[in-house]
């Protein structure tokens, strides 16, 4: 399952995204590896640890609160969060990272696109691309357990929220 919805945040989720993340205040702190399998380098606000799922920071809630809609409408079960993060990468060369899965388990996956520029390619199980989707700012993606990578804007900075789950 991949699905992209270009309409299904609320104007006052998307300000409220925007503003928790989007902004001069928002603690973004250097993580060195995007993923376990590279050295890329990143900037992350993590609202949910992936090792223990302690919650990390207030703005939590709000997403969690959004994810929760999301999901309602998307007629998807969301029993337990496992993380969540707002992740603020730059262009890179390559511009596309490492291929990866979130965890090695079976899983859920949203990602809501704050900002246009890069996109995210979804592969099969030969690492073929099977799916390229554009970052554009409000767009939310939900895929099940699958091999995915970040493709870097070629300019400015792109971020997102990123919630896996079961």
């Amino acid at each position: 399952m991949i699905q992209v919805y270009d309409n299904l945040l609320k104007p006052e989720e998307t300000m409220i995204l925007c503003n928790n993340f989007l902004n001069k205040d928002c603690p973004y702190y250097l993580r060195i590896g995007q993923t376990i399998v590279d050295d890329r380098v990143n900037f992350t606000h993590t609202l949910q640890d992936r090792r223990d799922q302690e919650i990390t920071s207030d703005k939590y809630y709000d997403v969690i609160k959004i994810v929760t809609r999301l999901c309602k409408t998307m007629n998807i079960k969301l029993k337990k969060t496992l993380r969540a993060s707002a992740n603020l990468t730059f262009p890179q060369s390559p511009s596309r990272g490492a291929i990866h899965v979130d965890h090695p388990f079976d899983h859920k996956q949203i990602i809501i696109y704050l900002t246009d520029g890069g996109a995210t390619h979804i592969f099969n199980d030969k690492n073929k691309v099977i799916k390229k989707i554009a970052s554009k700012k409000a767009r939310v993606l939900c895929f099940d357990k699958q091999s995915h990578a970040v493709v870097h804007p070629k300019k400015h900075a792109r971020v997102i929220v990123v919630v896996t789950f079961l």
